[in-house]
C-alpha cells in the first residue's frame, strides 16, 4: 500500500453514507405522500356521504309534491323538521307523519 491507498481510502464509506442519506430522504417523502393521500381519502369519503344524503333529501322533497306546493318546507318548527309530532323518542311512538 503506497500513496494510492492514502488518497483513496475511505471514499467508499462516504459514498455509502451519502447514498443512505439520499435513500432515507426519498423514503420520508414517500411516507409523507402516503399520509397525505390517506387524509384526503377520508375527506373525500365524508364529502361523498354528504352529497348522497343531500341528494336523497332533495329526492324526498321532490317526491312529496303536496308539501312542496303548500310551502311546508320553508320554516322548521323544531330540531326534528317541520312536524314535531312526527318522530319517535324513547318514551313516545311517532304518529303518522303529515306532508
Amino acid at each position: 500500500m503506497g500513496t494510492a491507498c492514502r488518497r483513496n481510502c475511505g471514499y467508499s464509506l462516504i459514498e455509502v453514507l451519502i447514498a443512505f442519506f439520499v435513500l432515507s430522504v426519498g423514503l420520508m417523502g414517500i411516507a409523507a405522500l402516503h399520509l397525505g393521500s390517506l387524509r384526503d381519502n377520508g375527506s373525500a369519503a365524508l364529502r361523498t356521504r354528504a352529497i348522497v344524503l343531500a341528494a336523497d333529501m332533495f329526492d324526498r322533497i321532490r317526491a312529496n309534491g303536496s308539501a312542496l306546493e303548500g310551502n311546508l318546507y320553508s320554516a322548521a318548527t323544531g330540531s326534528y323538521g317541520t312536524d314535531n309530532g312526527c318522530f319517535s323518542t324513547a318514551t313516545t311512538v311517532a304518529a303518522p307523519c303529515t306532508p
